[in-house]
């Protein structure tokens, strides 16, 4: 299957995580994910990612931050205990 990768589309990789394409050459993506910048090569990207909807990337966003909140809340009431 032949598809066409353009710069800044989200793709989910095998994690579920939302990765923001940088570039892509006829070998290698460069993406990013949490804030690093990662490479795959095109036959593990097609094989391993996905594309996203904007919409839902916003939402998978959303809820990794509210996780890293609540496990954030928790580390401080166990140190307050």
């Amino acid at each position: 299957m032949f598809r066409i990768i353009y710069p800044n589309t989200v793709y989910a990789d095998q994690h579920g995580e939302p990765c923001i394409i940088s570039r892509a050459t006829d070998t290698e993506v460069f993406y990013r994910r949490r804030g690093r910048n990662c490479i795959a090569s095109m036959s593990r990207f097609n094989q391993d990612f996905e594309p996203l909807t904007r919409e839902e990337s916003e939402l998978i966003k959303r809820d990794i931050e509210q996780a890293e909140h609540i496990a954030k809340l928790r580390a401080q009431r166990a140190a307050a205990v």
